[in-house]
C-alpha cells in the first residue's frame, strides 16, 4: 500500500480553494513525481535520523533485544524505539490509531489478520531494495502468508505446525512412517482399564484433525486461504469425513472424552500414550517431566501426505509511519540468523527461516528441525473471514461422525447446511 501522507489533506484543501468559478491548471513544472519506495535513489539503504518508532507485539523480550542492537547498528541516527506488548486485534487497532496518527509504526501480528489489514490498506510494502534478501531467506509458506499481488507486505517472524510426538520407551528409536502401522498396532495395545494408548486425537478440533482431510486434498477456502467456498461439498471433504470416522476403530471412545488437549498432554507426559500430534508449545512441559520422546513429520495416510495447519507471525510497517526507512530496515533485521537465534532464546519460538544450520540454540536440536521441515509442507490457517464459521463447523460434525450419530455423506450436508444458515444470517 501506498504511504498514507498527511500532506494529501494539504492538497485537498488548496484545491478546494475558489476565486471564482474557474479551475487554474497546475503547470507541468509544478508537478513534483513521488515514489512509494522510501529508499528510492538510495546507494545506501539507511533509516531516518532522529526516528522514533513504535512497536507492538507480545514478543517483548525479543523485540527489545532486537531494538537494542538496531540502535546500536545504526548509532550516529539518534533512533528511538518504544515496543508495547499487544499481540491481540492489533490491525483492528491500527485502523484506528493509524488515520488519527498515533498509530503503531510496526506491528507483529497473526497471519490470519492479514487479508483484513490489506483490504484496509494498512501495510507499507517491503521496498524492492529489502524482499529480495528477505524471500531469499524466508520458507516459502511464510512468504505466501505476507504477499499480495506478487509484492511484499510484510517479513514473517515465527512459525506455529504440528508434528508427531513418540515416546521411545514404547515405539522405539524409529517411529511409524505410516498412519496404517499406528492404527493396526493401537487395535492390540490400547487398554482402556488402565488408559494406556497407542494414538489419541482431540475430536471436535479443526486443527487438530486437519492433517486427515488434507490428506486427501481438502484445502478450506481454496489453496490460499481465501475463497468464498469453504469446500464442504467437495470430494476431499467427504473423503476426510470418512477417515474421521475411520479414527472410532481404533479409538474406542466418545468424542466428548477426547475434547481436551491437557487430558492427551498428561498421558502424554505419564508416558501412557505412544503417539500424538502436537507443537512446540509442548516441548518444554514433556523436557521438564523427563519423558524420553522424539518429534518427527506427520506420517502418510494411505500413501499421501498428512498435512498440518500452521501458523505465523509477520511483523508489518504501518502505512502512516512517518519513519518508513526506519521501520522497514528494522523488520529486515527479524528474518537474519542472529534474529532467529534471539528468538529462540528470549520467547521459545521457531523461526521462518528456511535454513537453520547457522542459528545459534535450534541448529543441533533435532526436534525443532522437524517442525522447520514440517513448516514448509503444511498450510496456513485460512485468513478469510469466513473461518470463523468453519470452526465450529468441524467441531460440531467431526463429532458427530466420530461417535457414528452421523454417516460422512450426512456430515457433509450438514457441514453445507450450517455455513449456508451462518453466513445469511451475518449479512
Amino acid at each position: 500500500m501506498k504511504r498514507r501522507l498527511l500532506v494529501s489533506l494539504l492538497i485537498v484543501s488548496v484545491a478546494a480553494m475558489s476565486f471564482g468559478c474557474g479551475k487554474r491548471e497546475i503547470p507541468k513544472d509544478e508537478i513534483v513525481e513521488t515514489s512509494d519506495d522510501p529508499f528510492d535513489g538510495m546507494d545506501e539503504l539507511v533509516p531516518e535520523k532522529n526516528a522514533k518508532i513504535t512497536i507492538m507485539t507480545s514478543c517483548v523480550d525479543f523485540v527489545t533485544e532486537m531494538g537494542e542492537r538496531f540502535k546500536e547498528k545504526y548509532k550516529d541516527y539518534n533512533i528511538e524505539i518504544k515496543v508495547e506488548n499487544k499481540g491481540l486485534g492489533l490491525v483492528d487497532k491500527l485502523s484506528v490509531d493509524g488515520p488519527a496518527g498515533t498509530g503503531a509504526d510496526v506491528i507483529i501480528a497473526a497471519h490470519d489478520e492479514f487479508i483484513e489489514g490489506m483490504n484496509a490498506e494498512l501495510f507499507l510494502e517491503i521496498s524492492p531494495k529489502l524482499s529480495g534478501d528477505i524471500i531469499k531467506a524466508e520458507n516459502e509458506v511464510g512468504i505466501n502468508s505476507v504477499t499480495y499481488d506478487d509484492k511484499l507486505y510484510g517479513v514473517p517472524v515465527s512459525l506455529e505446525t504440528s508434528c508427531m510426538f513418540y515416546n521411545k520407551d514404547i515405539v522405539g528409536d524409529k517411529p511409524a512412517e505410516t498412519f496404517e502401522e499406528i492404527a493396526e498396532k493401537s487395535l492390540e495395545y490400547n487398554d482402556y482399564t488402565n488408559n494406556n494408548f497407542y494414538f489419541l486425537v482431540k475430536i471436535g478440533d479443526g486443527y487438530k484433525l486437519f492433517p486427515f482431510m488434507s490428506a486427501f486434498g481438502y484445502r478450506p477456502f481454496g489453496e490460499k486461504g481465501i475463497d468464498k467456498d469453504p469446500g464442504f461439498s467437495s470430494d476431499e471433504y467427504l473423503k476426510g469425513l470418512e477417515a474421521v470416522a475411520k479414527l472410532k476403530d481404533m479409538i474406542n471412545m466418545k468424542a466428548s472424552d477426547l475434547n481436551s488437549d491437557s487430558y492427551l498432554s498428561t498421558l502424554f507426559k505419564d508416558g501412557k500414550l505412544a503417539y500424538m500430534f502436537t507443537g512446540p508449545w509442548d516441548v518444554a512441559t514433556f523436557d521438564s517431566a523427563g519423558i524420553n520422546y522424539g518429534v518427527t513429520t506427520l506420517p502418510t495416510y494411505n500413501g499421501k501426505a498428512m498435512t498440518p495447519f500452521a501458523g505465523v507471525m509477520n511483523a508489518h510497517v504501518s502505512a502512516y509511519t512517518k519513519f518508513p526507512r526506519t521501520a522497514e530496515l528494522f523488520v529486515s533485521t527479524l528474518c537474519t540468523d542472529e534474529a532467529a537465534s534471539v528468538l529462540y532464546e528470549k520467547e521459545n519460538k521457531i523461526t521462518t527461516l528456511k535454513d537453520i544450520s547457522n542459528v545459534s540454540g535450534i541448529n543441533e536440536d533435532e526436534r525443532i528441525a522437524c517442525f522447520v521441515k514440517q513448516f514448509s509442507d503444511s498450510v496456513p490457517m485460512p485468513s478469510i473471514a469466513e473461518v470463523t464459521y468453519y470452526w465450529p463447523i468441524t467441531e460440531s460434525i467431526s463429532k458427530l461422525v466420530f461417535d457414528k450419530e452421523l454417516t460422512p455423506e450426512e456430515g457433509q450436508k450438514k457441514s453445507i447446511e450450517n455455513y449456508k444458515t451462518l453466513t445469511e444470517s451475518n449479512k
